[in-house]
């Protein structure tokens, strides 16, 4: 098992998550399988804005099947190139245990939560992401009262004036995606080119981070979506 898991107690695998355009037709074609089972759903979830279904394929494996509702949902830019392994999802021993672990985890990124998830019958999930193993969520195994605050950002400790930032970030845009070198800045943002996608956006966040030593909140990753917003928040929470 990975280290990082091990150092976080995972237990099993919950579900494998894949996103796709249209649930019911994905759906049809699941259930298929021979031994396929319907578990939950289709059903919305409204805070995370998709439509979702649980299905179980043998042997103990799940998979959640996700399909976006509005262009605000976090798998939103997944549809496009149809179906889309999303994320797997592990339960844990200590949910708040494996979160501070990996928040600590300078490889590691928040992207959304602790939050309680409706598709879980209000248990806690968390989705972090890093290099190595990707988009990842966790799920508490068993219901909590426990309710979570934003962290607040922390400041700039080794700062780059605001007036070099705009170079720096181009710096480190240009060497995660060597075809952005073309555009001009306005176009600088997700979506600019193929590579520039959820996942490439989330490494431009980490690098981000790592070279102003700050920390950019998971909820504000959607807003931060390009080279304008990313110098407004530098900017911003620079002294």
């Amino acid at each position: 098992m990975n280290n990082l898991f091990a150092k976080i107690n995972v237990t099993k695998i919950n579900h494998i998550g894949i996103v796709c355009s249209d649930l019911n037709m994905s759906l049809k074609k699941w259930i298929k399988i021979p031994n396929a089972k319907l578990i939950s759903g289709p059903k919305i979830n409204s805070r995370q804005k998709t439509k979702y279904a649980f299905v179980n394929i043998g042997n103990s494996y799940m998979i959640e099947l996700i399909m976006p509702t509005s262009k605000k949902s976090p798998v939103h830019n997944f549809v496009k190139s149809g179906y889309s392994l999303n994320h797997i999802c592990y339960e844990v021993k200590d949910f708040d245990k494996a979160v501070e672990i990996l928040e600590k985890e300078k490889s590691t990124k928040l992207v959304t939560g602790p939050i309680k998830d409706i598709a879980f019958n209000e248990r806690r999930i968390v989705f972090f992401y890093n290099n190595l193993d990707g988009l990842f969520e966790l799920v508490e195994t068993n219901f909590s009262k426990k309710k979570y605050k934003n962290k607040p950002v922390e400041k700039l400790k080794n700062k780059i004036m605001p007036n070099n930032n705009i170079l720096e970030v181009k710096k480190i845009i240009y060497k995660l995606f060597p075809k952005t070198k073309k555009l001009i800045d306005k176009s600088l943002k997700i979506g600019a080119v193929s590579k520039w996608d959820s996942l490439g956006h989330l490494n431009l966040i980490m690098e981000i981070e790592k070279k102003f030593n700050t920390r950019i909140p998971a909820e504000k990753i959607s807003s931060i979506d390009g080279l304008s917003e990313i110098v407004n928040f530098l900017s911003k929470n620079s002294k």
